[in-house]
């Protein structure tokens, strides 16, 4: 056998696909700007909704248009004439698109010592349609995140809000935590409030998440922080609600130390997923560890826990760490959050998304630290999944320009494939033979795994990396290599592809075309003439005998009539046997 070494080609190729982006917002759109709160994404358009922070605005709602490449193709803003009113982005403001086609708004208007709840409604040419201000309804400013605001639509195109339940009172201290569900209709008119108290303490009463079950019930999640206890116990809460919102199921989680509360919940019909916190404390630092849970309903308790990602952190709040959970049309958890890369200060907290199993098992995660400036902190409010792409927005602060006296609140918005990428494949190949050997070196982007069809009825699936793929050919011939991308796109054909030619000589057997359809050339080089020959199927029974005359020449052998799939060609020599591969196809 002699050796052969070449290199077939080099290829590289960057995939056609959707595109995907990751766009920044700086303070020229809004100043004091706290990003966007919520997304819609539907097959015509993708909308956001935000609003200002801490300093009293004329506008203080935007809803914008955002095209397919990230860049913001409409502004329209809510109307208001009093230029004290305030949105308050990160407690819950929500957008929602009604039967009518329009934009409704859920948020809470925040004034100087008192504040209420608001809707706004706009068509999408950005015409203000409805304004409504709940008067009878008024929260106070100074209670423990007293406008923590969380909303459902419900399937009767009413809507459901859950807020915590401060009302004005003539205590200064902190009242006793309870919630409020209230039922607004499509016409803006309460339709019904029910107060539920939840606890008879007074302080650390934290909302996480609603949601609506599959079975029509609601789902809330919240954690309650003793104070009085040394480092502050904490304890989370599951509680479902039916349709007339009577408490049909109530679950305690174990105490820890300080936990920072629920902010991802998922409904898997027969249990719940949803995140959590622990803290331990230390001489100098508060440490935090990051968790996921499943809780079963049907064995009443935590079947598993996956840690997220570990943290070292002296303070961090409440909008940060997990985000969002939701489910994509694989059955796969998507979640969002907020992390510090192991050395980096604490200005420098990047955003990260996850896949994973409903077992909590990661199956791929993607940072995003080299989006933006390299001194901001992340904090992604919302995900969607739509066409099993993934869209999310949110706020980022620019601590650099903090420190400068700048605008430092910046907006953003992305879309990723189903794989999180925001780059289109690239398929990087190069190929060499060895021998019989072939050597493939990958330096291929932005998909996960590769697809590869030897062309001698052997295929393969390899996860993408640098790593070098290496294949042995056991016959002489010529094969048809090709290798493609599994990408998002399952229509996505192109790929990778080359015609090899194996040799094996001077004193050896050349064998194609291989595989076949039954009819093969034998091109032989022996020194033993008259060399016998068999075919044996992979349990060894015989399918066919003959003999090579001379030392070498041309054969036709003719397998036809066999059925189709791999056989070894054994050729008799002096005292050794060889043995080759044919596929029958």
């Amino acid at each position: 056998m002699k050796t052969i070494l070449f290199i077939l080609s080099v290829f590289l190729v960057h995939l056609s696909g959707q595109a995907q982006f990751f766009q920044i917002y700086n303070h020229q759109v809004l100043d004091s700007f706290s990003g966007f709160s919520d997304i819609v994404v539907d097959s015509n358009s993708i909308q956001v909704v935000g609003g200002s922070g801490y300093l009293p605005m004329r506008s203080p709602l935007l809803i914008e248009e955002i095209e397919d490449n990230g860049y913001i193709n409409n502004i329209f803003t809510g109307n208001n004439s009093d230029t004290t009113i305030q949105i308050t982005t990160a407690n819950g403001t929500k957008l929602f698109k009604n039967y009518r086609g329009n934009y409704m708004v859920f948020f809470v208007d925040l004034h100087a010592n008192q504040s209420y709840l608001k809707c706004m409604e706009a068509d999408e040419n950005g015409n203000l349609v409805h304004d409504t201000i709940f008067t009878q309804y008024p929260l106070v400013v100074n209670h423990y995140q007293p406008y923590t605001l969380r909303t459902l639509q419900n399937l009767d195109s009413t809507f459901t809000l859950l807020v915590n339940s401060a009302r004005p009172t003539t205590d200064t201290s902190y009242i006793k935590s309870s919630i409020d569900f209230i039922k607004i209709t499509d016409d803006f008119e309460i339709e019904q409030i029910k107060n539920v108290q939840l606890t008879d303490e007074k302080e650390g009463f934290r909302l996480g998440k609603i949601l609506n079950r599959n079975n029509g019930n609601i789902l809330i999640t919240y954690n309650f922080i003793e104070f009085e206890v040394q480092n502050g116990a904490s304890y989370m809460f599951i509680k479902e609600f039916d349709s007339n919102l009577n408490l049909v199921f109530s679950k305690k989680i174990n105490p820890t130390l300080k936990n920072l509360g629920g902010y991802g919940l998922l409904d898997l019909d027969t249990a719940v997923v949803f995140t959590f916190s622990n803290s331990s404390i230390g001489v100098q630092n508060t440490f935090y560890d990051f968790n996921l849970f499943c809780y079963s309903f049907n064995a009443d308790s935590i079947v598993w826990k996956k840690n997220l990602i570990p943290f070292h952190l002296t303070s961090l709040g409440s909008e940060t760490l997990v985000n969002d959970l939701v489910l994509n049309k694989n059955n796969e958890i998507v979640l969002s959050l907020s992390r510090y890369e192991p050395g980096d200060s604490l200005t420098h907290r990047t955003f990260e998304l996850q896949n994973r199993t409903v077992y909590g098992d990661l199956n791929w995660a993607r940072n995003y630290k080299h989006y933006g400036d390299n001194s901001v902190t992340y904090c992604t409010y919302r995900i969607v999944v739509y066409n099993n792409e993934i869209y999310g927005c949110g706020k980022l602060l620019n601590h650099n320009f903090y420190l400068e006296g700048k605008p430092y609140e910046f907006a953003y918005v992305f879309k990723t494939n189903c794989l999180g990428y925001l780059d289109a494949p690239e398929l990087d190949i190069q190929t060499s033979i060895t021998e019989n050997q072939l050597i493939i070196q990958n330096n291929s982007s932005y998909f996960d795994s590769l697809f590869i069809d030897y062309g001698d009825g052997i295929t393969q699936i390899v996860h993408n990396s640098t790593d070098t793929i290496k294949h042995i050919y056991e016959v002489g011939g010529e094969y048809e290599l090709r290798i493609k991308p599994i990408t998002c796109d399952a229509g996505l054909d192109t790929s990778y592809l080359q015609k090899i030619q194996i040799d094996i000589s001077p004193n050896g057997l050349l064998i194609y075309p291989n595989p076949s359809s039954g009819i093969y050339t034998l091109e032989y080089k022996f020194f033993q003439p008259n060399a016998k020959f068999v075919v044996f199927d992979l349990k060894g029974k015989l399918v066919h005998r003959s003999t090579l005359p001379g030392t070498n020449g041309n054969h036709v052998l003719d397998l036809s009539h066999i059925a189709t799939g791999v056989y070894l060609l054994e050729v008799e020599g002096d005292n050794t046997t060889e043995s080759y591969k044919i596929v029958k196809q």
